[in-house]
């Protein structure tokens, strides 16, 4: 979602239609709605870092509005957070879920250990999860790092980890090459 974000705003200001353009922007809306809704900090990070590039490219004069908006944002993201327990346990770093992700990352850590190269093979992460974890304590679905980083060198070893990380790096620079 926070990908697409950006997108509806070109679109947004590409289109010289009226009615095309006010979908695009309905489009980014309903987006940001669904991004609030997972409850992804990340996400949000992402989408907010976007937006002030995006303003800071587009005009600059919006820019202290776009730092205003953000930051009351985050304000009212911390204020959610004190009066709704449920929301502040599904934010707070510290709940259960996320002592089993580091258990998890610590997992995938053992098969980057012994498979350093080249993983335990491609969409085999799931399979090989039991000799690390104890057999059949898990549902299938939920046998993954919740790491695409950890993911992808668990089952492609450092070689592939590291080919994703230079991809990625070519791409944010060449990103930023086009921003000037």
């Amino acid at each position: 979602l926070a990908c697409c974000l950006p997108c509806y705003y070109f679109i947004a200001g590409v289109v010289k239609n009226k009615a095309n353009k006010l979908l695009a922007m309905l489009g980014a809306f309903f987006i940001l709605i669904g991004l609030m809704a997972t409850f992804s900090r990340t996400s949000w990070i992402v989408a907010l870092i976007g937006a002030f590039f995006y303003f800071y490219k587009k005009n600059k004069k919006i820019l202290p509005i776009v730092v205003v908006f953000i930051s009351l944002f985050s304000v009212a993201i911390f204020g959610i957070m004190k009066l709704k327990p449920a929301l502040r346990d599904r934010i707070d770093y510290r709940n259960a879920d996320n002592y089993v992700r580091l258990e998890r990352y610590q997992l995938t850590m053992k098969m980057i250990k012994d498979h350093p190269f080249v993983g335990v093979g491609l969409n085999n992460y799931r399979i090989v999860f039991d000799r690390y974890y104890g057999p059949n304590q898990v549902d299938y679905n939920i046998k993954i790092p919740d790491n695409m980083y950890l993911m992808i060198a668990g089952e492609s070893g450092l070689i592939g980890g590291g080919l994703f990380l230079l991809l990625l790096f070519y791409i944010i620079k060449r990103g930023f090459v086009l921003l000037k």
